[in-house]
């Protein structure tokens, strides 16, 4: 593991293996990188990179929080490992909403993303407001039954130590969900960076929808669903991922 500096000055925890071209992965709320290790040991071919975002895992965190640093971890990142048109970069959950906005602001060599959460509402079967119910789950309730919220789970539903006990973790998804119930999503973007959606065939009705809008609104976007598989394919069928991108990359 290596130690970057963000643009704040935040401390990011970097992992590198494998060889080849560099491929950065950035995990979802409630994950670290850690989520991406058995997707590291099926990608041939390519170098996997993946670093915990800010506040998850090793990484460090600041007062102050917002898409946009987000965004300057990854870049920090990117550039670490070479020029950013030689660079894929792979986005999984609230980590692709990172990724597609890395990409409307700097071009890469290739972007994929997974199942961006920038729908809510009307869209499928998140309800408005979710950010606020989790918020005083957390509350009331503790950091264990705000993490299950999230996730969907039951309230007896076993938990791993860290966000059954985890405060810091608990927040890291309220401001996430937040980020991403107010992302402003244009109908069209100016992405040259040949980018690849992906979404799962079980996955529910919100985030399908949310990864065709984003698919939809960038002009040279492919679609590839993961049959038998929803949310959670990278960590229960890494290699059905892989396969997803074998014709996309390097």
């Amino acid at each position: 593991m290596e130690r970057i500096a963000s643009a704040d000055g935040t401390p990011l925890a970097v992992e590198r293996s494998g060889s080849g071209p560099p491929l950065v992965c950035i995990h979802g709320t409630s994950a670290t990188r850690s989520t991406w290790d058995g997707f590291a040991a099926e990608l041939a071919g390519m170098e996997c990179v993946r670093y915990d975002r800010r506040g998850r895992g090793d990484s460090g965190d600041a007062d102050e929080y917002s898409l946009a640093r987000e965004v300057e971890d990854a870049r920090a990142v990117v550039e670490r490992v070479g020029d950013p048109e030689s660079v894929a970069v792979f986005g999984h959950s609230f980590g692709a909403v990172v990724a597609f906005q890395l990409a409307r602001e700097t071009p890469l060599h290739r972007l994929a993303l997974y199942e961006p959460p920038v729908l809510a509402g009307d869209h499928g079967d998140r309800e408005p407001g979710f950010a606020d119910r989790l918020r005083q789950v957390l509350d009331e309730e503790g950091p264990g039954a705000a993490v299950r919220t999230f996730r969907g789970m039951p309230a007896d539903a076993p938990l791993e130590p860290e966000a059954r006990d985890g405060d810091a973790l608990a927040r890291t998804v309220v401001r996430e969900v937040a980020v991403a119930e107010s992302f402003d999503r244009p109908a069209t973007v100016e992405v040259a960076t040949p980018t690849r959606c992906l979404v799962g065939g079980d996955t529910g009705a919100m985030l399908r929808e949310s990864t065709l809008a984003v698919q939809g609104a960038i002009p040279n976007a492919d679609l590839v669903t993961i049959e038998d598989h929803g949310h959670n394919a990278i960590g229960v069928a890494p290699e059905r991922v892989t396969e997803c991108l074998d014709d996309f990359l390097p």
